[in-house]
C-alpha cells in the first residue's frame, strides 16, 4: 500500500506544504526588493536610462540561465518496493509532494496533474508529472503545460529488512533566479514532507550551481 495515499498522511503533506508556501512567498519578497528599491531610487532621480538598466538586469537574473540545481537522496520506508514504485507512477508520487500537496490533483495514466494559479488566476499552468520506465528504475518527469521542467531518477531496492529508494534530480537546463525561492524554502521541510508520507532520509547532497 502506498504510505502516501491515506488521508491521515496526505494532510500531514499539506499542513507541511502550507509552510513550505509561506515562506517561499517571503522569500519571493526578498528576492524582488533589491530590484524594486533600485527602480524607485532610479525613478526618484528622473534617470530613466537607468530604470531600463535595473529592469533589463533584474530580468536577465530572474528568467536567465543562472542556476542549475541538482540532487542526489536517499530514502528508506518500511513500504514494499512494489509499493513504492506504484507511488512514483501514481498522483501522489512522493518527490512531488510539495507540487500535490497544495490542493486537489487528477490521476493520470502514470501520475497525476494539479492547475495551478496565482495573483488571482493572471498566471495559471496545467502542473503535471508522468513516470517512464527505464532500465535502471523509473524515471519522473515534471512538466508545466506539457513543458518537461524537472527529471526525478529513481531506483528502489529492498536492502537488510528496508526497501530503498535512490533519487537523482536535476532541471531541464539551466534556470534563473526566480525559482530560488521554492528551492530555499524547501531546505528544512523536505525531511518533514518526506517523514509524512513514510520515508526516512539517510543521505541528501545538492548543488546550485
Amino acid at each position: 500500500m502506498n504510505p502516501a495515499v491515506t488521508p491521515e498522511r496526505r494532510e500531514r503533506v499539506r499542513e507541511v506544504v502550507g509552510r513550505y508556501r509561506r515562506r517561499a512567498r517571503l522569500l519571493r519578497v526578498a528576492l524582488l526588493l533589491p530590484f524594486v528599491v533600485a527602480v524607485v531610487a532610479a525613478a526618484a532621480v528622473g534617470n530613466a536610462l537607468a530604470i531600463v538598466g535595473v529592469g533589463l538586469v533584474g530580468v536577465a537574473l530572474l528568467v536567465g540561465p543562472v542556476l542549475d540545481p541538482t540532487a542526489r537522496a536517499v530514502y528508506v520506508t518500511d513500504a514494499d518496493p512494489d509499493a513504492v514504485r506504484d507511488a512514483l507512477a501514481g498522483p501522489y508520487s512522493p518527490p512531488l509532494a510539495l507540487v500535490w500537496g497544495r490542493g486537489e490533483v487528477r490521476a493520470t495514466d502514470r501520475g497525476g496533474e494539479y492547475e495551478w494559479s496565482m495573483l488571482g488566476g493572471l498566471r495559471s499552468a496545467t502542473l503535471s508529472w508522468d513516470a517512464e520506465d527505464r532500465e535502471e528504475g523509473q524515471r519522473v518527469v515534471y512538466a508545466a503545460n506539457g513543458e518537461p521542467k524537472a527529471y526525478y531518477d529513481t531506483a528502489v531496492r529492498r536492502e537488510d529488512g528496508e526497501t530503498v529508494l535512490d533519487i537523482e534530480t536535476r532541471y531541464e537546463g539551466r534556470v534563473g533566479l526566480n525559482v530560488l525561492p521554492g528551492v530555499l524554502a524547501a531546505r528544512g521541510l523536505r525531511r518533514e514532507v518526506w517523514a509524512a508520507q513514510g520515508y526516512e532520509r539517510r543521505t541528501r547532497e545538492g548543488s546550485l550551481v
